[in-house]
């Protein structure tokens, strides 16, 4: 199914676009679990200081976090232009909270 509709900017939102983008990070996560051993799970990963086990973990978290995000998106299109902007100031004043957790 593919869906173009008007975008806040004035562009092209193509929505099949972004559910064949999620759904090939849904494929690979799954390849990646699949064919990891516990070793490969427990070793560090490249570029973190998280193990494997764990950015597959967080992966998965933002996968999960993006798919509410869209619902969100949709969600706030419908709505006038402050409530997006006042939303956007919620993150916005976690963020040191969520450093110190992260």
């Amino acid at each position: 199914m593919t869906s173009d509709r008007q975008d806040g900017d004035g562009g092209l939102a193509d929505v099949q676009a972004v559910h064949d983008e999620l759904e090939a990070a849904r494929a690979a996560f799954h390849r990646l679990v699949e064919g990891a051993t516990q070793a490969d799970l427990c070793r560090a990963s490249a570029g973190t200081r998280w193990t494997n086990d764990q950015l597959l973990f967080h992966m998965l978290f933002g996968y999960l976090i993006a798919r509410a995000l869209l619902v969100l998106a949709r969600l706030f299109a419908r709505l006038p232009a402050g409530a997006s902007r006042g939303f956007a100031r919620l993150p916005d004043a976690a963020t040191g909270l969520f450093d110190v957790v992260n």
